[in-house]
């Protein structure tokens, strides 16, 4: 019985082993890259995210100071009322060097506009 005990430890302990989760300092930072809007030419931006822990701001491109939750390596925000409004989401790359960004307006559940980011610092 101790040596299953055990080597549940032991295994439990190298499963929980792995890459670090991302931090609020991997997505802080000056971004650059292309931003890619619908019925609009590809365009060059720099895109600034401030703050710490699971509350960040971004700012540039479509971007005007928004706030947005960290979770993990992912990002999520933007508001909406009864299907109108903007949802912002992102992911940050495992090794921290390249950022995705959504940003999707809807006008009652429809879709009118949508940015997507491919940046790196």
């Amino acid at each position: 019985m101790k040596k299953l005990i055990f080597a549940m430890l032991v295994v439990g302990a190298f499963a929980s082993c792995g890459k670090d989760d991302c931090t609020a300092e991997g997505f802080v930072g000056t971004w650059t890259g292309t931003e890619k809007c619908t019925g609009e030419s590809d365009a060059q931006v720099t895109i600034s995210i401030t703050g710490s822990g699971d509350r960040l701001v971004i700012d540039g491109g479509t971007f005007i100071e928004e706030a947005v939750s960290r979770d993990d390596c992912s990002l999520e925000g933007g508001t909406s009322v009864l299907g109108t409004g903007n949802k912002i989401s992102g992911s940050l790359s495992a090794d921290g060097k390249s950022l995705t960004i959504s940003n999707n307006s809807t006008l009652a559940g429809v879709s009118v506009f949508s940015c997507t980011y491919q940046l790196t610092k």
